[in-house]
């Protein structure tokens, strides 16, 4: 047997010829009256902002949509809310997400300007009633955040070349007394052998005043050097131990007799030479592959989120998820920079990144940054690989017994 419908009865009626009709008639639990909730108030909202984008958008929208969304929402604001009303609206309200598709309704939102409902007093004020959209505090805070981020990275590149350049300097310097002490080596051999050669004397004191020149300018850098070093000590608050540490240097050195060598001593004036030096080399090493890197990373990522925003604001796709996305994104841009950075020695010797080689950690860095997917999905490979290598092995040689 079959079950009478819930939703429709059909009444037979009999008209003066004798001739039956059927008329459907609509069954009262249609009609019955239902309270709404929250979910259907926020729904007729985003129905109605769906409707004003497919206005603006030039999408085909029939008036019969337009009347039930219409109906909807006096229904619910006069309460008489019922099965019939909800179950077009739905429908209609599926429709109409579905051709607006991939603009959604969290996307039209992000690009409506909100009212505000408890101003400040600065927003009192300024008699402002009605907050920015979403997407444009989104690109205002991501423009804020990379001017910070470009003017850190300028300041800490700045440091970091003025302290290389010197470093170079002391390098090329030493190279160049290293070359001429050899040629006078060979000269010494050569005056041995003659005794009277007022050519060989000549190209000795112009090999000398080429030493003194070399040496003097290797001094001058490592001086400079040292200024370079009190600035970083400056920033890092740390300047009274860097002082300290120079003065126990030049104490360090003993002479013949057990007692301290006085400042003005080459012994001195050479330990300190290298104590310098080697603090240089300690923070430049710290600045070049840690700092800079995860800075690069994130830089890497802030490009690629600010191109990812100007294509979703154009084609009104920007949401509130694409905000936690992007938040998500630099941290693992900033993430990579710094694996990058930490590892580059070890990346630099394998031979399935010949490409590598060729570049600075630098720019790896703000590729990895930039295209933090595929670096994690490399990653990945190489675990699988990895483990499945591992288990192979197990597999050839198992343990004994």
């Amino acid at each position: 047997m079959s079950k009478p419908s819930d939703q429709k009865k059909t009444k037979t009626t009999q008209n003066s010829n004798g001739d039956q009709k059927k008329i459907i008639e609509k069954s009262p639990i249609l009609e019955a009256p239902l309270t709404p909730s929250e979910v259907v108030e926020d729904a007729i909202t985003n129905a109605e902002l769906l409707l004003m984008h497919a206005a603006e958008s030039g999408l085909e929208i029939s008036p019969e949509e337009v009347a039930i969304i219409t109906e909807a929402k006096r229904a619910f604001q006069e309460k008489q809310w019922n099965t019939e009303i909800e179950l077009k609206f739905w429908l209609v309200y599926k429709n109409l997400a579905r051709r607006s598709y991939p603009v959604t309704v969290d996307a039209v939102r992000a690009a409506q300007e909100t009212r505000i409902k408890h101003p400040t007093f600065w927003q009192k004020l300024m008699h402002k009633t009605r907050r920015n959209t979403l997407t444009y505090r989104a690109v205002r805070f991501y423009t804020i955040f990379t001017i910070i981020t470009l003017l850190i990275m300028v300041f800490l590149h700045i440091i970091f070349s003025i302290g290389t350049s010197r470093l170079n300097r002391i390098q090329m310097a030493n190279e160049r007394m290293k070359q001429i002490e050899k040629q006078l080596d060979q000269l010494d051999m050569i005056a041995g052998e003659e005794q009277t050669n007022m050519n060989i004397e000549m190209q000795k004191e112009k090999l000398l005043n080429e030493l003194y020149e070399a040496n003097s300018e290797k001094v001058n850098a490592i001086k400079l050097l040292e200024e370079w070093l009190r600035t970083i000590k400056r920033l890092t608050f740390s300047e009274r131990q860097f002082e300290k540490r120079m003065s126990e240097l030049k104490q360090e050195s003993a002479n013949p007799g057990g007692l301290p060598a006085p400042p003005t001593t080459p012994e001195a004036t050479i330990d300190t030479h290298i104590g310098i030096i080697q603090e240089a080399q300690n923070y430049l090493l710290i600045l070049g592959l840690v700092i800079l890197p995860l800075f690069y990373g994130l830089l890497g990522a802030l490009a690629y989120v600010l191109r990812d925003l100007v294509q979703s604001t154009k084609k009104l796709q920007f949401t509130k998820e694409s905000n936690i996305i992007n938040i998500l994104r630099l941290t693992l841009g900033t993430i990579a920079g710094l694996a990058v950075g930490v590892f580059w020695v070890d990346l630099k010797q394998q031979q399935e990144f010949v490409m590598i080689k060729s570049l600075g950690p630098l720019i790896v860095a703000f590729l990895s940054g930039f295209m933090v997917e595929y670096v994690f999905a490399v990653l990945e490979r190489w675990m699988t690989m990895l483990l499945e290598k591992t288990v192979s092995e197990k597999k050839k040689n198992p343990p004994a017994c």
